[in-house]
């Protein structure tokens, strides 16, 4: 009886995991939906960002007809640029990312021993 008991406590506690599991993704997910609608205005969008340091950031954001290119510092912010918005090609935001295309990408790029499939020694001389 005993084993039993602790069999179901087995059981239960490996249920909870894997509830505690999918309770973190699907509210991790609903979150990044959420934070993107916050972030992206009525009028503003901000089409894209990339930092330079902790504190440092350049930025694409787009008002209306315009583009403008930023610099966001912890004392300010700076206008570097305006462009036309057609200057900037229209981009599919709902498609999403292969994460694994990419993890591999990056990772062949950080190790360049890696061979790709059907790459030779002959095809890395230069």
């Amino acid at each position: 009886m005993d084993s039993f008991i602790s069999g179901l406590q087995l059981i239960g506690a490996f249920i909870g995991v894997i509830l505690v599991i999918f309770g973190a993704y699907w509210s991790t997910k609903w979150f990044s939906k959420r934070y993107n609608t916050l972030s992206n205005g009525k009028y503003i969008r901000v089409i894209e960002r990339s930092m330079l340091s902790q504190d440092k950031l350049l930025a694409l954001a787009k008002v209306k007809d315009k583009v403008y290119f930023i610099a966001v510092t912890g004392q300010g912010v700076e206008t570097i640029d305006i462009f036309k918005a057609e200057e900037f090609p229209q981009t599919d935001d709902t498609e999403p990312l292969d994460f694994s295309a990419v993890l591999k990408s990056k990772i062949i790029s950080q190790i360049p021993f890696i061979k790709q499939k059907g790459e030779n020694e002959e095809d890395r001389k230069i």
